[in-house]
């Protein structure tokens, strides 16, 4: 399983509770670096650590754990976003006339 969407959720949800790295440490039981470490991707992690960092910011682990049609928003939108602009206006375009005639 790619671990990057869950390192990503980690660190918006942690910066949307205005938490630094620090404090989430501090409130989970871990250490600074390791927080840091796992939103940057240079170390891997447990369950049972996934767990307490969702218990220290105060949500659900499945508001961590991407599902699958996020995981797929995520890839439509990152080769989107690689796209040229006229592409992605002509895909605008598209998505917008079928929505109208739906």
């Amino acid at each position: 399983m790619d671990m990057k969407p869950i390192r990503e959720n980690i660190r918006r949800i942690r910066k949307e509770k205005k938490l630094t790295q620090a404090m989430l440490a501090k409130k989970c039981g871990l250490s600074e670096i390791f927080i840091g470490s796992i939103e940057r991707g240079s170390r891997n992690f447990t369950l049972i650590t996934l767990v307490k960092i969702a218990n220290a910011l105060e949500v659900p682990a499945s508001e961590i754990i991407p599902t699958n049609k996020d995981m797929l928003i995520t890839s439509i939108t990152e080769k989107f976003n690689m796209l040229p602009k006229e592409e992605q206006k002509l895909i605008i375009d598209y998505i917008e006339r079928l929505i109208k005639n739906s």
